[in-house]
C-alpha cells in the first residue's frame, strides 16, 4: 500500500497471470470507497510490489524475472525500467518480497528477497545502484529460508534508532513441538544490514 498526497491511499495487487491491479481507497466518513485505477500486464507472475509515496514510484518483482521500476500514478506510463534481472548481483529465482527503506525526500534503498538462495538485494535510492546483499543466518534463533513476504521502516524506535527489516521466514528450526513446520517472522536491526553494504 501506498498514501497519495491527497491523503488517500493505493494499493498494489499482483498476480499468477502476470497483471497487476491498483486501486485508490479513500474514506467517505466511516465508509471506504474502492477504485480500480490501473491495470497492465507484465505477462509473467508477479510477487512483490511497494510503493515509494516520496517519489511516487512502484517496485514490482517478476518471479522468475527482473525488479522493476513504475510510475505509481493512476494515469502513469505502464512501461517499466528494469533495475536488475534475475542472475545479475547474486539474485536467483524466485524474486518474491520487496520494500523500501526511505531516507530524507528521495533517498534510501529498495530492497528485494531472493529466495533462490536466501539472501536479499538492496539498490540505493535514487540512483538504483547496486548496494550490496546480505542473509539472515542462524544465531540466537535460526535463520531464515525461502522468504516471499519482506517490510523495512526508517521510523526510529527505542530499541531500533534507525528503523528495522522483518522478513518472513518458512519454517522455525528451533520450534520443540513442531520442527521444521511453523512459519514465523524475524526482525533485524537496520544498523546490522547497514554494515553490511559498507
Amino acid at each position: 500500500m501506498g498514501q497519495n498526497k491527497d491523503g488517500s491511499f493505493n494499493a498494489g495487487v499482483t498476480t499468477k497471470s502476470g497483471r497487476y491491479e491498483q486501486f485508490d481507497i479513500a474514506a467517505d466518513g466511516s465508509e471506504l470507497i474502492v477504485k480500480n485505477v490501473r491495470e497492465f500486464s507484465t505477462l509473467i507472475q508477479t510477487e512483490g510490489c511497494a510503493f515509494d509515496d516520496r517519489t511516487e514510484h512502484l517496485y514490482l518483482a517478476k518471479e522468475e524475472g527482473d525488479l522493476l521500476r513504475y510510475s505509481a500514478k493512476p494515469e502513469g506510463d505502464d512501461t517499466s525500467r528494469v533495475i536488475a534481472k534475475a542472475g545479475d548481483f547474486g539474485m536467483l529465482a524466485d524474486l518474491e518480497g520487496v520494500t523500501v527503506y526511505e531516507e530524507g525526500s528521495d533517498g534510501g534503498y529498495v530492497i528485494v528477497s531472493s529466495q533462490g538462495n536466501n539472501s536479499y538485494v538492496a539498490f540505493t535510492l535514487p540512483d538504483l545502484d547496486y548496494a550490496g546483499r546480505f542473509r539472515i543466518v542462524d544465531g540466537s534463533v535460526d535463520g531464515v529460508t525461502s522468504t516471499d513476504g519482506i517490510a523495512v521502516t526508517s521510523i526510529p524506535t527505542e530499541k531500533f534508532p534507525e528503523g528495522f527489516f522483518i522478513a518472513q521466514d518458512d519454517m522455525d528450526e528451533t520450534s520443540p513441538s513442531e520442527p521444521r513446520k511453523k512459519q514465523n517472522f524475524k526482525v533485524v536491526d537496520w544498523r546490522d544490514i547497514i554494515k553490511t553494504f559498507e
